[in-house]
């Protein structure tokens, strides 16, 4: 049990050091579409997969302690040593459980990532034979790796104003009914994560270039990493209505707007 409170102790202080690094001067957050309020609670976040530096820019959005991620079958404050362990074991079609999902309850606010695995040239290669063997007719996707529905479907369900999430307030109200509720309802915030180094090109311009970095390209940056976050909340209530085959092809439509999105961040990203 020591040796157990010990390592979360040790995954608590890495998580921090590292949330603290890449929060550096030499990395520039653009915001695009609406405000982000740092003080909400309770929502469910859907983001694409940059890279493992998501984790932390998302943390640095809403603060460290306020955030749980889904992801691996797993439901987790940050990556760690277990998490990667998880993934070695399971391939991305593992899901977190609408079970395990249904005894969460918040205030934090959840974090998803539909696509699973972390966009990098290599895996876009991978699913782009894939799609073109086993999946035709999909959407073509260029920007974004296609998204995985089990997770997704599973905590819009257990996020629905379910019997035993009102029993939880009606507790609750029992328990403290000199103080007042002040849970807020549910909302669902969607990102758009995109990470650019500036390159100089053949004509002595400097461009904008997309990239996918890993912590120790962040440790070891040579010129200013921008990071372009879009934000755009949805009405939950509607999406909790939905039946599973609504909430794949909802999903997946978002995914197609997102890849477009993408496409357009360069040319309102201006290096000066």
């Amino acid at each position: 049990m020591r040796a157990e409170k010990l390592l979360v102790m040790v995954n608590i202080w890495i998580n921090e050091f590292i949330l603290w690094s890449v929060m550096r001067e030499d990395i520039q957050i653009i915001y695009e579409g609406e405000n982000i309020n740092s003080s909400d609670r309770n929502l469910i976040i859907i983001s694409n997969h940059r890279s493992i530096v998501d984790y932390f820019l998302i943390q640095s959005q809403f603060g460290a302690d306020n955030v749980i991620f889904a992801s691996w079958t797993r439901l987790m404050k940050y990556p760690s040593l277990k998490h990667f362990w998880t993934i070695f074991r399971h391939d991305e079609n593992a899901s977190v459980s609408a079970c395990k999902l249904k005894r969460f309850y918040g205030p934090e606010n959840l974090v998803l990532f539909p696509e699973v695995n972390v966009f990098t040239p290599e895996v876009k290669f991978i699913e782009r034979k894939l799609m073109k063997l086993k999946y035709k007719g999909l959407p073509i996707l260029h920007n974004v790796l296609y998204p995985r529905f089990k997770t997704f479907v599973n905590l819009i369900q257990a996020f629905s104003n379910s019997s035993n999430r009102k029993w939880c307030r009606v507790l609750e109200y029992l328990i403290l009914p000199t103080e007042a509720i002040t849970r807020d309802s549910t909302k669902l915030l969607d990102l758009t994560l995109v990470y650019y180094t500036i390159k100089l090109n053949d004509f002595g311009e400097y461009k904008l270039e997309q990239t996918t970095p890993a912590l120790w390209d962040v440790w070891s940056l040579e010129t200013p990493l921008f990071l372009c976050i879009h934000a755009s909340y949805h009405d939950f209530e509607k999406l909790s209505k939905k039946k599973p085959k609504q909430l794949e092809s909802w999903l997946e439509n978002q995914w197609s707007l997102k890849d477009k999105l993408i496409d357009t961040f360069e040319l309102n990203v201006e290096v000066v």
